[in-house]
């Protein structure tokens, strides 16, 4: 371990290398406030305020970082454990007075609008009385109903448990960063900075009454990520990983991107992991090929058969799907990257700069920094590939959990005692100060419609094909505000942006007419301008059904439901075409999925009943069959088919009310006549 109570040159200029990168840093946020709409997204926070807001930002991060730079020029000695620390009661006090603070600023700095990634549309879901439930993230929307149920019904209620999840899951972090440093570092000194520097990072911001389901997903990765360190460091039992990976799971599918983690974890100090660890480098290498080999195809199974999987990720190279150009290794996308790592971690410069400023090679020989790598490199690998379907400006909250990782490295690398800089202390207030400066501007910008708006506009220009959808809300904003004109004017453009909706429009219409071919031409032409818009997959597909173009039809309406799973008409319409090329089981699984997203619709059920009569499963049959009658909207053909079914049994009784129910509805007046006059005990 490199001496703490010498100060070479090489170390004593890591602070004045950090103050260099903090002001360089600080002048960029400024410059970057000069391209509003540039894809610098990740540093152009301070533009949505006037101008004279990010002169006098930078001004006084300028004074702070010189101060602090200042401050730790002249100490005498480096930072280490012989200075004075902070006493327990000191601490405490500070970390209760920082949560009160912090919990205060979530709820008085929350978003009064919800335009960043997709508040509308989850709001809207949430208030409807069925809430959808997406198995992506199954526990924090169970979550999100329960809260909902407490608050009452409606949008109101959905709002409530939004912000009030948001608040609290901002509470339990704070409180649970403080707690688990305490096993982290021995000195409370390092511990408040520690709290201090994970609460200032990009991530906080889902914690300011946002509304979105990652609060939860967000608490639950500190807890796995810091646990996991504790485990790697030893002062923690290996057992607690595997429940905290489940619950992280929970909260969201992206949580499997720490089982790699988990399983070093698992493995490291075991003796199988040590058997391992003596492995020769050649069987370590074939092992390795091996299993890159076994996972690049199975990935590529994936992507060529399952169009789910295929949507989710970025294309690998331009093709058909490609939107604006934007694939794995696009220039578009690469920056996007960059402009999010900035965004969740600031103060990752400055990190970056020092490991080149500190001999620390060694440390990667240590359990814990093995462990930390493997949970950035397999966080931020998941992110490379996966598809921000909104743009990664507006789904960034998404991918925010890959900051804790990035932010639990930065800042455990500069207050370890092995490895840490020498004047740490002004170093790590300097990354706070970097980080502050973005997170708190973003939060106060957020409380302002009008700036939210704006925006809005410039995330929505940045991808303007994949904010089709989400323009739509502009409209419904101004709707719900009363706001005619402006209601109208974002209407008229909408239309002028998107010509692709309009297109698509009048296929429908040509459809609606019986006009098939010419219905599939304006499609396509919407598809040319929009590759992934799947409203023209799905009503090519229902064309080719008319058509009867089954395989045609599988194959489109196969991409309608690998872009929106959630959507119960597409199943539906991809049902029937299995039903009607004899393929029963695919089209069994569909209905149910159907049924299932959407409980309240019909056409399901009518689907499901006349499946399992046609497979004569006549148990399912008659289940789904009087679940279908006992709706107050249920069909004539389905209360004529029980109640014939009772009738045959002379079962008169529960025959009698069905028939009764189905006269109004056109019951045949022959078949009516027949009734009453062969079977008088009806009573009709």
């Amino acid at each position: 371990m490199i001496s703490m109570h010498n100060d070479p040159p090489k170390r004593s200029n890591q602070l004045h290398i950090t103050a260099l990168v903090s002001l360089l840093m600080l002048m960029v946020y400024y410059v970057a406030t000069w391209f509003p709409q540039g894809r610098v997204w990740g540093l152009n926070l301070w533009a949505y305020f006037p101008s004279i807001v990010p002169l006098g930002l930078l001004t006084g991060g300028l004074l702070v970082v010189t101060t602090l730079w200042l401050f730790g020029r002249r100490r005498n000695r480096p930072d280490d454990a012989t200075q004075p620390d902070i006493g327990v009661t000191i601490f405490w006090a500070a970390t209760a007075a920082m949560t009160l603070l912090m919990t205060v600023l979530f709820f008085y700095l929350r978003a009064r609008t919800h335009f960043l990634g997709d508040g509308y549309t989850v709001l809207s879901l949430l208030a409807a009385p069925e809430p959808l439930v997406k198995t992506r993230e199954y526990g924090a929307a169970m979550l999100h109903i329960w809260v909902k149920q407490l608050w009452g019904s409606g949008e109101p209620a959905a709002l409530a448990s939004f912000r009030s999840i948001s608040i609290g899951c901002g509470l339990l972090f704070l409180m649970s960063t403080a707690l688990l440093s305490g096993r982290l570092f021995q000195h409370n000194r390092d511990r408040f900075l520690f709290l201090a520097g994970l609460a200032s990072c990009g991530y906080m911001y889902n914690f300011f009454g946002y509304v979105e389901n990652y609060s939860l997903f967000i608490l639950t990765s500190l807890l796995y990520c810091m646990t996991g360190l504790l485990v790697s460091l030893g002062r923690a039992p290996r057992w607690t990983i595997p429940p905290l990976l489940g619950l992280t799971v929970l909260s969201h599918i992206f949580g499997v991107v720490f089982l790699p983690a988990t399983i070093y974890l698992m493995l490291a100090g075991t003796t199988f992991g040590n058997r391992v660890g003596r492995w020769s480098t050649k069987t370590k290498g074939a092992i390795a090929a091996g299993l890159s080999v076994v996972g690049i195809l199975t990935f590529l199974h994936f992507y060529f058969n399952y169009y789910y999987f295929r949507f989710a990720i970025v294309p690998l190279l331009p093709d058909r799907f490609t939107v604006e150009g934007y694939h794995l290794f696009s220039l578009g996308h690469l920056v996007d990257i960059i402009n999010l790592a900035l965004l969740l971690v600031p103060a990752l410069p400055i990190v970056i700069v020092l490991a080149f400023a500190i001999a620390f090679k060694r440390i990667f020989r240590r359990y814990e920094y093995r462990y930390l790598d493997i949970l950035v490199l397999s966080c931020w690998a998941a992110m490379f590939i996966f598809d921000p379907k909104l743009g990664m400006p507006r789904d960034w909250d998404l991918f925010s959990f890959a900051g804790i990782p990035l932010a639990l490295f930065c800042f455990y690398f500069v207050l370890d005692p092995k490895v840490r800089p020498a004047r740490y202390i002004p170093i790590t207030l300097m990354m706070i100060v970097l980080a502050s400066a973005m997170l708190f501007p973003r939060a106060v910008s957020q409380t302002n419609p009008d700036q939210s708006v704006v925006w809005f506009d410039n995330y929505g220009a940045l991808d303007k094909t994949k904010n089709m959808y989400g323009r739509t809300l502009l409209k419904k904003y101004y709707d719900r505000l009363g706001d005619v004109a402006a209601a109208d004017q974002a209407g008229r453009q909408y239309v002028t942006d998107y010509p692709q909706f309009v297109l698509n429009r009048q296929g429908i219409a040509l459809k609606d007419q019986g006009k098939c071919a010419e219905a599939i031409e304006k499609y396509r032409a919407a598809l040319e301008l929009h590759p992934t818009f799947v409203a023209p997959y799905a009503n090519i597909g229902m064309c080719y059904l008319i058509l009867g173009q089954l395989d045609s039809a599988e194959v489109m309406l196969r991409i309608a439901v690998g872009m929106n799973p959630y959507n119960h008409l597409v199943h539906n319409t991809l049902a029937r075409t299995y039903f009607e090329k004899g393929n029963y089981a695919a089209a069994e699984g569909l209905l149910l999925r159907a049924h299932e997203l959407s409980p309240s619709e019909l056409e399901p059920l009518v689907g499901l009943v006349q499946l399992y009569k046609k497979t004569n499963k006549l148990d399912n049959w008659f289940n789904y069959l009087n679940q279908l009658v006992a709706r107050d909207d249920a069909p004539l053909v389905a209360l004529n088919e029980l109640a014939d079914y009772h009738l045959n049994h002379r079962r008169y009784l529960l025959a009698a009310p069905l028939f009764r129910r189905a006269v109004p509805l056109g019951l045949d007046s022959a078949y009516l006549a027949h009734l009453r006059r062969n079977f008088p005990q009806l009573g009709l």
